[in-house]
């Protein structure tokens, strides 16, 4: 018996575990078909870290999609404004840090909503996700 309770608490585990590291997902039409975007999980920042996150998009049509970040918090900044992904192209990654180096600086912030955008001709899907700045200490 105590077997089997280890395997279901094991396995009840793994399946929480798996869905950490992604975020909200969106759909809308455009005029070639769907539009879908998966955003990040919550993020927690600390100075001197830097945190890759990715969006997961698809998309029916040939042109290109635009995936953007917007309204991080102050002090907050990614190593790029947007991503232009390319047919095939399956998700966009960005490098986010803070500007503040010491704790000293840090504005502590927390759950502040943060959202990603893809865009595809003239249809945006956007998804949101939390990010955290904490100091070190």
């Amino acid at each position: 018996m105590m077997k089997w309770m280890a395997f279901v608490l094991m396995a009840a585990l793994a399946v929480g575990l798996a869905g950490c590291g992604t975020g909200e997902t969106n759909r809308g039409k455009t005029d070639d078909g769907n539009l879908k975007i998966t955003g990040p999980g919550d993020v927690t920042l600390k100075p001197g870290q830097k945190e890759t996150v990715s969006a997961a998009v698809t998309w029916e049509g040939d042109q290109d999609v635009t995936v953007k970040l917007e309204d991080l918090p102050n002090g907050v900044k990614a190593d790029q404004d947007s991503v232009k992904l390319k047919k095939g192209d399956k998700k966009a990654e960005f490098v986010l840090s803070l500007e503040a180096k010491e704790d000293k600086d840090v504005k502590e912030v927390t759950d502040h909503k943060a959202k990603v955008s893809a865009t595809y001709k003239t249809t945006t899907v956007p998804a949101n996700f939390k990010i955290t700045v904490k100091k070190k200490g």
